[in-house]
């Protein structure tokens, strides 16, 4: 059972971001410890608590439960002893990572979690892209050069359930596309009832709000550059239905926590979750806008 989801989160410009690389701090800001070329951003004066999402209240008996290992794995151990988990959740950048984090393991920020290197060899000569994260061997990069991920168990009710945040990343590793061997290796490894791939873009189309959430009926690929020539460029997936009740128990309550932080978003953020809802994935740095540049909004 698959399930994508995205939550829509941006930001206004500033005088902040001069002299910051734009995508170079979506993919890698690290809101647990900012590194020192994100130091003029505003959010990374704050203290943790200021840069990270606020505690939710959740239901009783459905709060996530941290459930470290007894004994830290090795870096190169494999994924298998999580076989039979119920989910696992995927997310992309490090700021999606302690974002994750600060909601389901507070106590374990992703300073705390695992590393995965299991076969990393393997993937050496597949990332080839020269901002690939795995290839940067500046001293602040350091924990993702050669890096599969990250990854922490926990338990939220009688489900078991493995955060992972991934070393690759399909916009900056290259045309040989190594992200699809991770994620079918995690599947492979953990064969989880649900696998759900969760993380920040912007929204299509004026109707959506900063924080909505989307939980998409379908992806779509809409790449025109650097896999154009990719038999799926343009393919559309379906996703699995959502189990039984799992709308009605994402709560007003839940989602307001954080809602009243993010400046012009709403009171009560949007879950768009129809049959027509989609998330678009593309092969560059492509945004909707008022005069539809990119088109994208189709």
């Amino acid at each position: 059972m698959t399930l994508a989801l995205r939550t829509t989160v941006t930001g206004r410009s500033s005088s902040s971001y001069r002299n910051i690389d734009v995508e170079d701090l979506r993919l890698n800001y690290d809101p647990e410890f900012p590194q020192a070329r994100f130091a003029s951003l505003e959010a990374a004066k704050r203290s943790v608590t200021g840069r990270l999402p606020s505690a939710v209240p959740w239901p009783d008996g459905a709060a996530p439960t941290a459930a470290p290992l007894e004994k830290p794995p090795a870096e190169t151990d494999s994924l298998s002893r999580f076989r039979g988990y119920d989910a696992v959740i995927v997310t992309w950048t490090a700021a999606e990572a302690a974002a994750l984090a600060a909601l389901f393991t507070p106590d374990y920020l992703p300073a705390r979690w695992y590393q995965y290197r299991h076969d990393v060899e393997s993937y050496v000569p597949l990332v080839t892209g020269n901002v690939a994260p795995f290839r940067s061997k500046a001293a602040s990069m350091e924990r993702y050069y050669h890096s599969l991920g990250l990854y922490f168990p926990l338990r939220i009710g009688n489900a078991k359930v493995l955060l992972f945040k991934s070393g690759l990343h399909l916009d900056y590793d290259g045309p040989r596309t190594p992200v699809k061997k991770l994620m079918t290796e995690i599947a492979r490894a953990v064969e989880p009832e649900v696998f759900i791939t969760t993380g920040t873009g912007g929204g299509i189309g004026a109707q959506v709000a900063l924080g909505d959430v989307v939980i998409a009926a379908q992806t779509r690929f809409d790449c025109t550059t650097q896999f154009k020539a990719q038999p799926w460029r343009d393919a559309v997936y379906k996703t699995s239905k959502l189990p039984e009740g799992t709308l009605a128990a994402i709560t007003p309550e839940l989602t307001r926590v954080n809602a009243s932080r993010i400046e012009g978003g709403r009171r009560t953020p949007k879950i768009w979750s129809s049959s027509n809802d989609t998330i678009v994935t593309t092969d560059f740095f492509g945004f909707d806008d008022s005069t539809h540049h990119f088109g994208l909004n189709r």
